[in-house]
């Protein structure tokens, strides 16, 4: 997405984030992932976050047990974007 410019869960031509995952041999059962652009205020952005159906269901699964957020600030033609991710997965070795 930083290279690109492009933000989207899958970009043509590059690997998705669950490749990139899988490539670290990372152990999870399954997983879920929110984007978003442009928001500097943490609280802005998970409040973005709830009032989308599909987020906010990632957001509060208990399918979930762990979770890794990143942050980029990436200048593209001038321009400046920030990309928040943010991975959930469900690792068995975590469970209670």
């Amino acid at each position: 997405m930083a290279n690109s410019g492009v933000v989207a869960h899958a970009i043509p031509g590059q690997p998705s984030t669950w490749e990139m995952v899988k490539a670290t041999r990372y152990t999870y059962t399954r997983g879920g992932e929110v984007i978003g652009v442009n928001y500097s205020d943490p609280k802005k952005l998970i409040r973005a976050w709830e009032l989308s159906t599909g987020h906010r269901t990632i957001l509060y699964s208990p399918k979930y047990n762990q979770v890794g957020v990143g942050q980029v600030y990436v200048k593209n033609n001038k321009k400046v974007m920030i990309i928040t991710v943010a991975i959930f997965a469900f690792h068995p070795k975590n469970t209670p």
